[in-house]
């Protein structure tokens, strides 16, 4: 429980700096799962479902895109496929 409050605490601290920035779009790498002690596919679930809660409830202020970033291939398909189960949508 403490290592998820860790995660969504960085998540929104990012959120909130980007918005007090006046950005209208923010990028947020995603973490390893080795600095907050979590599986990899919990931690991507937790972030996209984080910024998504996020961004429906609060005052966004100019944000209008949040990008969660990976370089790995076998990351960004796993992001993709929980993304898929957030927002059930034509692209899928």
């Amino acid at each position: 429980m403490a290592s998820e409050i860790l995660l969504a605490t960085s998540v929104l601290n990012c959120l909130e700096e980007a918005k007090k920035s006046g950005a209208t779009s923010v990028s947020i790498e995603t973490f390893t799962n080795k600095l907050f002690n979590y599986p990899r596919e919990e931690c991507a679930f937790i972030m996209q479902s984080f910024a998504a809660k996020w961004a429906g409830s609060a005052d966004t202020g100019n944000i209008k895109t949040i990008r969660i970033i990976n370089s790995k291939e076998k990351h960004i398909q796993m992001f993709k496929q929980f993304l898929g189960a957030i927002y059930k949508n034509d692209e899928g």
